[in-house]
């Protein structure tokens, strides 16, 4: 890729961020239109294969004739004024909102998460607590039959030790 190609671009568009959000949806368009068109043509050509032939694959641009990677493509359409730069906004304007949906979506499943989370180790206190309390009931309720125990063999022993 040619500095004349990226000078050319910046000519056509209000700054380099802008370049770079334009160019790579254009990229992305590209390289998703390559890879269907890629499957349809090995689709095609499979028959054809013999085992351990690779079809080979490739991106679809605008501008035949050129074999580079799709973001070199999409800057050679911006440059040469192939593509219409306020259908690129717009679906640069699309990307955006998508994503933001995404980035919402993800932010509540994440808080979802988080909220089972906290009422799973909420609900694990209250039975722990629930379970040592009983604990405590049996501790004490075996500690008080073993006095009590104690105090009836006491007894038994004086009473014994009286009546000798």
């Amino acid at each position: 890729m040619s500095r004349k190609i990226l000078e050319t671009c910046l000519a056509r568009v209000e700054n380099k961020f802008e370049l770079v959000l334009l160019a790579s949806v254009r990229a992305r368009k590209i390289a998703a239109r390559g890879k269907a068109v890629s499957l349809r043509v090995a689709a095609e050509q499979a028959p054809q294969l013999k085992p351990g032939m690779r079809v080979a694959t490739h991106s679809f641009s605008a501008i035949e004739g050129h074999a580079n990677k799709a973001p070199v493509m999409a800057l050679r359409e911006i440059a040469s004024g192939v593509v219409n730069m306020s259908e690129l906004r717009s679906e640069c304007e699309q990307d955006a909102v998508r994503k933001d949906s995404l980035i919402d979506a993800n932010a509540r499943t994440k808080r979802n998460v988080t909220d089972m989370v906290e009422k799973a180790v909420q609900e694990q206190n209250s039975e722990k607590k629930a379970a040592d309390a009983l604990f405590n009931e049996n501790v004490e309720s075996d500690a008080a039959a073993v006095e009590g125990e104690a105090a009836t063999a006491s007894e038994e022993s004086e009473v014994s030790n009286l009546s000798k």
